[in-house]
């Protein structure tokens, strides 16, 4: 088994040495540098804040006062879906039930994040602040669109917020819009939330940026 292991990485490095100097004859220098990079790399990167590993983890999701209404039900489907994400995606991380924490958060008074995390006896909170939120570019056309915070606070240190971002504004589809006479609003609405929740997520766990490069096509599937 050890000699076959061996033989199998030694393989694997001819093989990026090989393409690195094929490479070379042909492209120049950086050519082969991203092409060795990509073999032995792949195409996922680190996520910006990675000490969510081994620990408890509440995700809550406020919206502001003028799209409580209007969007409450994508704000409750936002925190379960990226609840959803980190649980598996995410390295070792605990994820409190979104069902739990919105039964507990509807019956509750409550004002900050640490107070739902102080309920669940969690590590860490992940407060995410919607701004804004709309589906529309115009009358006939969905373009989703919204404004977020993301805060990180640590259970640990007293509530401390360890990270905070505010991401420029999501755009989904990023660069044309949908006409409304493809899909419902309710399927848009779903499906924009769970690129947002993508968006999101992929600060806390290793994602894959090639992806990134489809979801124009995505949404008019």
């Amino acid at each position: 088994m050890d000699r076959s292991r061996s033989r199998f990485r030694v393989g694997r490095r001819g093989l990026v040495a090989g393409l690195l100097a094929a490479s070379l004859t042909v492209t120049g220098c950086t050519g082969p540098l991203i092409t060795a990079m990509y073999l032995i790399k792949g195409t996922n990167r680190d996520p910006e804040f990675g000490d969510m590993k081994g620990k408890k983890v509440v995700v809550v999701c406020r919206p502001a006062t003028t799209i409580e209404f209007k969007h409450a039900n994508a704000c409750r489907e936002l925190s379960e879906e990226l609840s959803h994400l980190i649980a598996t995606k995410g390295k070792k991380i605990e994820v409190v039930d979104a069902q739990d924490v919105m039964a507990w958060t509807d019956e509750n008074l409550w004002d900050e994040p640490t107070e739902v995390g102080e309920a669940f006896d969690a590590d860490m909170v992940l407060a995410v602040d919607i701004h804004s939120f709309g589906l529309y570019q115009s009358l006939t056309v969905f373009q989703g669109k919204s404004e977020i915070t993301i805060t990180v606070y640590d259970m640990q240190d007293e509530g401390r917020i360890v990270y905070q971002k505010t991401p420029a504004p999501s755009l989904y589809p990023p660069n044309i819009g949908v006409p409304t006479t493809d899909k419902s609003k309710t399927q848009f609405e779903r499906e924009f939330v769970n690129a947002l929740a993508e968006e999101i997520g992929r600060h806390f766990y290793p994602y894959d940026y090639v992806k990134d490069y489809a979801r124009d096509s995505l949404a008019f599937e």
